[in-house]
C-alpha cells in the first residue's frame, strides 16, 4: 500500500473498499447475537417491560417451512413501525440453539429480542402462554397497550400484521 504525495493510489482505494464490503457483509458472529430462555414465567416479563406498551410476540421454528421467508418480512414491519416491540421466540430446544443461530443469521429478521424455548417443556411453555396452543406454528400474538391478546397462527397475514402494528402506533400518539 502506497502513497504517492499524500493521495491515496487507485489500488489501495480498491482495497480499502473491498475491506469496507467485506466487514459490512459479515453477518453478525453467534457470539454477538443474544437469546434469552423462555420458559412458563417469561410471558409475564415480557409484558412487565412493555408495560403500557404494544407488543408483538412471534413463535417460530427451524422446523417451519415458511419461518425463514417471514424473517425479511419482520425486518421490514420493525423499520416500519420502531415504536412496536417485536419479541421473537423459538420454539425449538436449547439443543438446536446453534440451528437457531444460523437461521436468525441466514433470515436476518433485524435487530430486536430473541428467546428460545428453555428446556425440553414445549407443551407446558406452549400451554402457559395460551391453553389452546397446541403444535401450530408459526404463532403471532399481538398485544395492545393494555396487553389484550389476539393472535394468529400459521403463515403470516402480511396485511393483517402491518394495520394492527400501525394502528397501535396511532393509538399511543
Amino acid at each position: 500500500m502506497r502513497i504517492s504525495h499524500g493521495v491515496l493510489t487507485g489500488k489501495t482505494l480498491r482495497f480499502i473498499a473491498l475491506a469496507v464490503f467485506c466487514l459490512l457483509m459479515t453477518p453478525l458472529s453467534s457470539s454477538a447475537l443474544s437469546i434469552e430462555p423462555f420458559d412458563e414465567s417469561s410471558l409475564a416479563a415480557i409484558k412487565k417491560r412493555y408495560e403500557g406498551q404494544a407488543f408483538v410476540l412471534v413463535f417460530w421454528s427451524i422446523h417451519c417451512e415458511f419461518c425463514g421467508q417471514e424473517m425479511a418480512y419482520w425486518r421490514v414491519l420493525k423499520r416500519k413501525h420502531p415504536g412496536v416491540p417485536v419479541v421473537m421466540v423459538s420454539t425449538d430446544t436449547p439443543s438446536e440453539r446453534a440451528e437457531v443461530e444460523r437461521f436468525i443469521e441466514r433470515h436476518n429478521p433485524g435487530k430486536g429480542e430473541f428467546w428460545m424455548f428453555a428446556g425440553d417443556r414445549q407443551q407446558t411453555i406452549r400451554r402457559a402462554v395460551d391453553g389452546k396452543w397446541h403444535d401450530k406454528m408459526g404463532r403471532i400474538y399481538f398485544y395492545d397497550v393494555g396487553h389484550r391478546q389476539s393472535y394468529s397462527s400459521g403463515t403470516m397475514n402480511r396485511s393483517k400484521v402491518n394495520d394492527w402494528m400501525s394502528v397501535q402506533i396511532c393509538s399511543v400518539r
